[in-house]
C-alpha cells in the first residue's frame, strides 16, 4: 500500500515539473503573429499598454459631408422680394431685423407723406374753388379783351348764365372763353377744363388769369403787375405738395428700392460666409481594441470667426 502511494506521488511530481517547463518554454518563445492578441503577455499592466497603443491604428472611411450649405442665389432672391428674409434664411437674424425695420419705416414714410400731399392738394383745390371764378374771368374778358389785345376786332361775347345759384364753371362755356383767349396774342395759354390738374396749376401761375380771383380789381385792363394776394398765396399752396410731401414720399420709395438691392447683395454674401464658417464632416473610423475591430462615427465640427 505504501509503495503504491509513493509511486503516485512520484508521477504527480513528474507531471507538474513537465507542465512548468512547458510554460517557461512558451514564455521565452518569440511571438511571430502581428495581431494584438498574439502579443499579449498575460500581464495586466503590459497588456493594457499594448492595447492602448493599438488603439491608434485605424483606417478612415470615405468622408461624408453634412455641411448644411445655404444657397447665396436663393438668399439674394428672398431679400430682393422682402428685405431681411434672405438674411433670416442664412440665420443672420439681427441683420434680418435691421433690413426689415428699414423697409417698414420706408413704407410708413411713403404712405404718410403721400397722404399729406393728398390733403394739401385738397386744401389748395378748395381754396381755388372758393376764390377763383370762371364767371369773373369771363366778365373781365368781355369788358377788356379788345383793349388787352390792342385790336378792335376781337370778338368777346362769352355768354354768362345769370343763375347765381349754380357753380361758376356751370354758368359759362369754357369753349367760348378759349375762343376769346386765342384772339389775344399776349396770352400764352387757354383755360383748361374745370377740375383738371392744369386748371388748378395755371390759374395760380399765369398772370392772364389774374382777374378770376375774388380780390382782383375788375375795372382795369392791367393784369401783369397788379396780382392779388389771393393769387400769390394760392401759388405757394399749390407748389407745397409737390415740393415737400410728394417729394418726401418719392424719396422713401427710392429708399425702399435701395434697401431691397442692398439686402439682396448682403443676403448672398451672408449665405456665402455661413457656408465658409460652418463645416461639418462625418467619418467612419475602424479601430482595433483588444484584438477586435470596431467601426464608429466621428464628427469634426469647426467654426471660424
Amino acid at each position: 500500500m505504501m509503495k503504491n502511494i509513493l509511486m503516485l506521488l512520484f508521477v504527480i511530481a513528474f507531471l507538474d515539473s513537465s507542465f512548468a517547463q512547458s510554460n517557461d518554454s512558451r514564455k521565452t518563445e518569440p511571438i511571430k503573429s502581428d495581431s494584438l492578441q498574439s502579443r499579449y503577455t498575460g500581464n495586466l499592466l503590459e497588456d493594457s499598454r499594448i492595447a492602448l497603443n493599438g488603439y491608434n491604428k485605424s483606417v478612415n472611411s470615405p468622408e461624408v459631408s453634412l455641411s448644411g450649405k445655404k444657397s447665396p442665389l436663393l438668399a439674394g432672391l428672398f431679400s430682393l422680394i422682402l428685405p431681411g428674409s434672405g438674411e433670416a434664411y442664412a440665420q443672420s437674424y439681427w441683420k434680418a431685423a435691421a433690413f426689415l425695420a428699414v423697409e417698414a419705416v420706408a413704407i410708413g414714410a411713403s404712405l404718410y407723406y403721400d397722404k399729406k400731399g393728398d390733403d394739401a392738394t385738397l386744401d389748395f383745390q378748395r381754396y381755388a374753388n372758393a376764390n377763383w371764378s370762371a364767371v369773373r374771368y369771363a366778365e373781365w374778358l368781355n369788358k377788356y379783351a379788345s383793349e388787352v389785345a390792342n385790336e378792335s376786332d376781337v370778338v368777346s361775347n362769352i355768354k354768362i348764365d345769370p343763375d347765381a345759384t349754380k357753380a361758376p364753371q356751370d354758368r359759362v362755356s369754357f369753349a367760348e372763353i378759349n375762343a376769346v383767349e386765342r384772339q389775344i396774342p399776349r396770352f400764352s395759354h387757354v383755360l383748361p377744363g374745370y377740375g383738371e390738374q392744369q386748371y388748378y396749376e395755371l390759374i395760380g401761375k399765369y398772370h392772364q388769369f389774374n382777374h378770376g380771383w375774388k380780390d382782383s380789381d375788375p375795372d382795369t385792363p392791367v393784369y401783369l403787375t397788379n396780382l392779388p394776394q389771393q393769387m400769390l398765396d394760392y401759388a405757394q399752396m399749390h407748389i407745397k405738395p409737390d415740393d415737400t410731401f410728394y417729394k418726401y414720399s418719392q424719396r422713401a420709395v427710392v429708399a425702399m428700392v435701395i434697401n431691397h438691392v442692398l439686402s439682396a447683395f448682403d443676403a448672398a454674401w451672408t449665405a456665402s460666409r455661413y457656408n465658409k464658417s460652418l463645416a461639418v464632416n462625418m467619418q467612419l473610423k475602424q479601430v482595433e481594441l483588444y484584438g477586435v475591430s470596431e467601426l464608429y462615427p466621428q464628427v469634426n465640427l469647426t467654426y471660424s470667426f
